[in-house]
């Protein structure tokens, strides 16, 4: 795996883009499709960079028996297994990729290294920004907190209703008077 295949890999985990369908030709050439290897999708041929390129038009034989026919712009056009004769080759095919795969286990080894160096680095990338993640949600945090303390203070001091004891004290003044009223007609 290559660094832009790691990032695809990395990508692809973080749901910013989409699986892609991977095979291998007899030839030993690598090809994918965005999505599943279905009949519409276009087959693209992955470079030593880890670059795509679309298929050639023609049939291609992947290793696992399916034999693919492209079209002039690269689109599948047609999947089919493939015939006995063929399989003999494949098994053929697939024992010398067990020889190629043993003298490629070196690289394999350079490889790991360079996933590691990639993922180290994807790691310090995104570091600034879970960061600043950590600092917003930390923020949200303090302004939840003083928030919930500003809700449960009242929003102004409580009014009193003063309004009975005004009618009380026109009621006693009314009395009072009525009281005076009642003592002057005694008098007469």
């Amino acid at each position: 795996m290559n660094a832009l295949q790691a990032i695809k890999k990395i990508k692809i985990a973080l749901g910013m883009e989409k699986f892609e369908a991977v095979a291998e030709l007899l030839d030993g050439t690598k090809v994918h499709v965005d999505g599943e290897f279905e009949v519409g999708e276009q087959l693209h041929v992955v470079a030593e960079d880890g670059s795509f390129t679309p298929a050639p038009e023609g049939e291609h034989v992947t290793v696992d028996g399916n034999k693919v026919t492209v079209d002039a712009a690269g689109v599948i056009t047609s999947i089919e297994p493939v015939e006995e004769e063929t399989e003999v080759t494949v098994e053929v095919e697939a024992e010398k990729k067990e020889e190629e795969m043993a003298e490629e286990e070196v690289k394999e080894e350079v490889e790991v290294k360079l996933e590691d160096e990639v993922v180290e680095k994807v790691v310090a990338a995104l570091k600034p920004f879970m960061d600043d993640l950590k600092e917003t949600k930390e923020e949200l945090e303090a302004l939840k907190a003083s928030f919930s303390k500003f809700s449960n203070e009242p929003a102004a001091k409580p009014v009193r209703n003063n309004f009975k004891a005004e009618v009380d004290a026109k009621a006693t003044l009314q009395e009072k008077r009525m009281e005076a009223l009642v003592a002057i007609r005694r008098k007469k």
